[in-house]
């Protein structure tokens, strides 16, 4: 009779084609493309948060596969290559001067609030980092102070809804040049969970902010 303990698997498969949990509690996504077998981590251990962002390595894979999108072996285009591919395309849009200067307003932000976004290659980018410079743009943000006033409101929670959709659609708009010039196979920007992570972010910040104003009517 064996008694000895059975191993540990290292893998176990999450019931979703691809889907795959690491002994550590972490997911993977495993996908094929060019003959070769990639995995990736998701950065997650909830099954919901990794069942959304493996969508944009599958559909990447599944595009390079049929073909539609051939892109480059070298990887190196980067986010500030994707800028100005963008800005020419902003140029020669037909869209109103107020438009474009909302666009490249947004641009200022994203260079201003992502340290080291300008050199990273896009194919680098995944959902979670940008959910996680949506996080540090929002909490490292000044408080916002109107023309004349001497100091920012006690309860004002740092950059507003507006400004961060204004940068976020921003990272958004370059992705999507990156997919359309085959430099990248889909837009993680526009993941579900990046979706999801905002309005969430924008209402702990409202809880916040009526927290403090409570305390401020008690002193």
């Amino acid at each position: 009779m064996n008694t000895s303990k059975p191993k540990q698997l290292v893998w176990t498969s999450a019931k979703m084609p691809g889907l795959y949990k690491h002994k550590t509690g972490s997911y993977y996504v495993r996908t094929y493309a060019g003959g070769k077998q990639k995995w990736v981590t998701l950065q997650t251990t909830l099954l919901s948060v990794a069942k959304n962002r493996m969508k944009e390595h599958v559909e990447g894979a599944i595009r390079q596969r049929s073909g539609g999108s051939q892109i480059e072996s070298s990887g190196r285009f980067r986010f500030s290559q994707g800028i100005a591919l963008y800005r020419r395309e902003l140029e020669l849009a037909p869209i109103q001067p107020n438009t474009k200067a909302y666009r490249e307003a947004g641009l200022k932000l994203v260079l201003k609030s992502w340290e080291g976004i300008e050199s990273l290659a896009v194919r680098k980018i995944t959902s979670k980092m940008v959910e996680e410079w949506i996080g540090k743009f929002k909490a490292n943000a000044k408080p916002y102070k109107p023309t004349g006033v001497k100091s920012a409101s006690k309860v004002s929670t740092g950059a507003s809804a507006t400004t961060i959709k204004c940068a976020l659609d921003a990272v958004r708009q370059v992705l999507d040049v990156a997919v359309s010039s085959g430099h990248l196979a889909a837009n993680p920007a526009r993941n579900a969970t990046v979706a999801q992570y905002l309005p969430k972010l924008l209402k702990v910040a409202r809880r916040e902010k009526a927290e403090k104003g409570q305390l401020i009517l008690k002193t």
